[in-house]
């Protein structure tokens, strides 16, 4: 037995060994924020969906909107996502108020043009009561522009892109390509921007262009943009949703889809619960619900916390939910640490992008296993990149993202197949944490034939591979997406 004063000396040498070996930032680094307390939970749409009908109105008859443009088409649709006998008998009752409002001196004009327009969307309401909400995305699409003003700073923006009016033609122009890439895989012919990558028959460890599955990728990316899709009845765990991020994109779609999303945050505070209630407030469809909850994802006690928490049926401290998405998009950015400067922060970064990653999955396949959940295998949209290592400057980064791909081979060669799927991608996305670095290139890489991407484009071609046509191929072979417009056809990427 060691008295007291040894006990204490053994301590202090293993706190040494700890500290000496991993350094400060990351022991502050792993320590769990996960409690079930302080999650969040919102679910009422339908309160949301008067307050955006009573906005808009307001707006006609005070002179504040005067034409329909895309902002007011998204908020049309959003509020025909939340359609319900409630929201209709509410609408009627505002139209019945704009009739007694006409002889108002001053105001006929506008108040008309409510009434016209309160009508119609009356009318657009009471279609879409009995079908499924959609996403469905009418955003305006940009490309990169840098210029050099007159004082001789850079300055970096995003502006329309031409000839990409809406989703639909920004769907044909990705399925055209472009010379650049066809000249590395194809001869003679375009290949697409996207794709779906496929086993070689050849070397079972390379993964080439597949015509047959990328039809259906662009298919599903064609209705999608056409008609909508639904996300009634999905339930998704999400990381890594920043403000501009492109998880926070595919939030977006999901909620306005009507899914069922949990998100996870490492930054639990007012401006962060705040910050995703008002993109429930603004995206939350009919049947649709996000719960906030705070997670350390670079803690293993966090990780199975939060699975428990889901897929507890105590409703005092969990979900009671079953996952069919998972986007493990969390991540910390390395930059300026090359082999000669890894450190703890290098680690931890490794954890959270790699290491956890797969304690996650593995979480919820064994949560799915216990519960003989077997007929209902969650998609998990795995965050690769081309990036390996050939920017350099970015400690592991690129370690974390090859190790990721170990999965596609997991899923023939272990067991957990029945309870996950895998769906791999990669892309390169302007404005993003990790990427802001280089928006001052992509002008230039554009210029060479490369397609780069804003987070919201890169979302909607992710929320392609949870289509349905997608979700079905995923249950019999790991979906490869490629969506790097092309950047792995250049030679000497860092020099060039």
């Amino acid at each position: 037995m060691l008295n007291k004063t040894e006990e204490i000396k053994s301590l202090q040498e293993d706190l040494d060994l700890w500290l000496g070996e991993h350094g400060t930032l990351y022991n502050e680094g792993v320590v769990p924020k996960f409690s079930y307390l302080k999650t969040r939970k919102y679910d009422s749409s339908w309160n949301w969906a008067r307050q955006d009908v009573l906005a808009l109105y307001n707006d006609i008859i005070f002179g504040r909107l005067v034409s329909i443009d895309r902002d007011v088409t998204a908020k049309c649709l959003h509020v025909m996502n939340r359609a319900s006998p409630d929201l209709i008998m509410f609408m009627e009752q505002l139209v019945e108020r704009l009739s007694k409002l006409l002889y108002v001196s001053g105001r006929e004009k506008s108040i008309e043009l409510a009434k016209t327009f309160s009508n119609r969307l009356l009318d657009n309401v009471k279609m879409c009561l009995d079908f499924p909400p959609l996403y469905k995305d009418v955003s305006i699409h940009t490309r990169p522009s840098v210029e050099i003003t007159a004082t001789g700073s850079i300055e970096y923006k995003e502006v329309r892109r031409d000839g990409i009016k809406n989703f639909e033609s920004y769907v044909v122009e990705l399925k055209e390509g472009s010379e650049l890439v066809a000249s590395t895989w194809r001869q003679g012919n375009k290949l697409p921007h996207i794709y779906i990558r496929d086993r070689s028959v050849h070397d079972y460890s390379t993964w080439t262009y597949n015509a047959t599955k990328s039809g259906v990728y662009f298919a599903a990316l064609g209705e999608m943009a056409s008609r909508g899709v639904s996300y009634v009845g999905k339930t998704a765990l999400m990381t890594g949703c920043g403000k501009g991020s492109i998880g926070c994109g595919i939030l977006k779609g999901l909620l306005s889809g009507g899914a069922h999303v949990i998100v996870t945050t490492s930054s639990f505070n007012r401006t962060t619960v705040d910050f995703f209630r008002a993109i429930y407030e603004c995206h939350g469809a009919k049947s649709s619900c996000l719960v906030v909850a705070p997670l350390n994802q670079a803690s293993v006690q966090d990780i199975e916390s939060l699975v428990e928490y889901i897929y507890s049926k105590d409703v005092s401290k969990g979900l009671g939910w079953d996952l069919d998405y998972i986007i493990p998009f969390g991540a910390i950015p390395e930059n300026g640490r090359e082999l000669t400067d890894l450190d703890g922060k290098s680690e931890l970064a490794h954890r959270i992008m790699l290491t956890n990653v797969l304690r996650l999955l593995g979480c919820v396949a064994k949560a799915k296993q216990q519960r003989r959940i077997e007929t209902r295998p969650a998609q998990v949209i795995l965050p690769l990149s081309p990036n390996h290592g050939i920017f350099g400057g970015d400690g592991l980064y690129g370690e974390s993202k090859i190790g990721l791909q170990t999965l596609l081979n997991r899923w023939h060669s272990e067991s957990w197949a029945n309870y996950l799927t895998i769906g791999a991608v990669i892309g390169w996305t302007r404005g993003t944490g990790l990427m802001n670095d280089n928006n001052m290139i992509a002008e230039a890489m554009e210029d060479a034939g490369i397609r780069t991407f804003s987070s919201n484009d890169m979302a909607f071609n992710i929320l392609g591979l949870m289509h349905p046509k997608m979700v079905r191929m995923a249950e019999s072979a790991p979906v490869y997406a490629d969506l790097n417009g092309g950047l792995d056809a250049i030679n000497n990427l860092a020099e060039f």
